[in-house]
């Protein structure tokens, strides 16, 4: 019995890695394609794919009902097949859920639905989840404000380089929101931002330059 068990997980194994690579390989084609014949075999394999639950490609398509680009925009075909991707924990789906619950696409309007899907998100290392839970905490959407947490979670997008996330944890240093005021550290999370095209953090640096000569 431990040997069927066995034997089984290896052959899941394969096929899974025989979906990626599929997967990969469908892609390819569909970036690299010239002509509309090509276009459309490469999306019938992803749909393919798709169909017999491959995560990738459920995004993948989700996507393309979401931008509709390709296909006529559908938010309810997309917000199906992000659903059907998140099943699987794929992290692009679930903060995806976490957008379209927020902005009622495809779905009514859930701001506390949205928070669930961006938390999910988050515990996997996205960035933009990260930034977006600090957004929910900082203005109450779908859950009791709370700056502390807000602060916590724009530090941590903003340690991963997100620059509206180093704006707003300059900006809550400068205020003193969530956080001990401080100047300093106000001023050198601006400078990030500013590095990253941010002109309001260099609007925000500018009107804390002269407290920063006064203190020191």
């Amino acid at each position: 019995m431990k040997q069927n068990n066995e034997s089984n997980t290896q052959e899941n194994l394969v096929t899974g890695d025989n979906n990626q690579l599929q997967f990969s390989s469908a892609v390819r084609m569909f970036e690299t394609a010239i002509t509309d014949e090509e276009v459309n075999e490469a999306l019938k394999q992803i749909n393919e794919l798709a169909e017999n639950n491959n995560p990738k490609a459920q995004n993948f398509m989700g996507w393309l009902y979401y931008e509709g680009e390709l296909f006529q925009q559908d938010y309810k075909k997309a917000f199906t097949l992000f659903s059907k991707s998140a099943q699987s924990q794929y992290t692009d789906a679930l903060f995806m859920l976490g957008v379209m619950c927020n902005k009622g696409q495809g779905i009514n309007k859930d701001e506390k639905r949205g928070f669930h899907y961006f938390k999910l998100a988050a515990d996997k290392g996205d960035e933009y989840a990260l930034f977006n839970i600090g957004i929910h905490y900082y203005n109450g959407y779908g859950i009791k404000k709370d700056l502390q947490k807000a602060f916590e979670y724009f530090h941590l997008a903003a340690q991963q380089g997100i620059a509206e996330a180093q704006l707003n944890v300059g900006f809550l240093y400068h205020y003193g929101q969530g956080v001990e005021q401080n100047y300093e550290e106000a001023a050198r999370w601006y400078e990030k931002a500013m590095k990253q095209g941010k002109e309001e953090a260099a609007f925000k640096l500018a009107l804390i330059t002269p407290k920063l000569h006064k203190a020191g």
